[in-house]
């Protein structure tokens, strides 16, 4: 409500309370549905706040109340809060706050950070693929979902492999399923062959899931991987 958003950023703003309050009750106004402008407004002052973890916190719930405005069709107040966090990371000067801001962007899905997260999965700091690639999960753009496949497939990097995997989770799963069939049959880390079986879960009754998870508990080198195939099978 407008009311219990308004007591959470009060309490935000007291800098005397001690900062785990502070930035929980950022973080906790950051999940509305629903927030007010008053709220989108606060959420910016404290993203320049002098505590570290206060103004990072506040960066990831500016992203995410930008989320929910655009979703509620507040496109205009969404748009502004994202514009501000392109202006923090462009700012932004260390490895740390650049991967803040990607993720605070990442929150926000706002389709207009397509180019620039496109840009980000080519850098050659693994890191910043990786924040990029899970930056992606919410932006509604139809090349989206090829250039996580693309990501999936092709990139060196493990963690970044595995934060396409992560992304694809949160999109529509018939349409990767081929691929997906091919990373957990595929790949040579286990870890991202152990992330498909786990978003595999969600869709076990599909024959097509099935049969990959049949093959994966039979042949997979790694015994661990083999048991969590086994166990959705039950």
């Amino acid at each position: 409500t407008k009311e219990a958003q308004g007591a959470l950023v009060r309490l935000a703003e007291r800098t005397s309370l001690s900062t785990d309050l502070r930035a929980n009750a950022i973080a906790t106004v950051g999940l509305s549905d629903h927030p007010e402008d008053e709220t989108a407004t606060a959420l910016s002052k404290l993203a320049n706040d002098k505590n570290p973890d206060v103004r990072n916190t506040a960066a990831l719930a500016m992203g995410n109340a930008a989320l929910a405005q655009r979703r509620a069709g507040q496109v205009g107040e969404a748009e502004h809060a994202v514009d501000e966090l392109l202006e923090k990371l462009q700012a932004a000067t260390t490895l740390d706050e650049q991967l803040l801001y990607l993720q605070a962007l990442g929150n926000a899905g706002d389709p207009r950070t397509l180019p620039l997260l496109q840009t980000a999965t080519q850098s050659q700091s693994a890191a910043i693929r990786s924040a990029a690639t899970q930056a992606l999960r919410f932006v509604s753009a139809t090349s989206v979902d090829a250039l996580l496949v693309q990501l999936m497939e092709q990139d060196s990097a493990v963690e970044v492999r595995r934060a396409a995997v992560f992304s694809i989770s949160f999109r529509p799963f018939l349409g990767f399923v081929a691929s997906l069939q091919k990373a957990v049959l595929a790949d040579k880390a286990a870890p991202v062959r152990q992330d498909v079986i786990q978003l595999f879960a969600r869709y076990k009754q599909l024959p097509a899931v099935q049969q990959t998870l049949r093959s994966v508990s039979e042949r997979d080198p790694s015994p661990e991987v083999r048991r969590a195939a086994s166990e959705l099978l039950r």
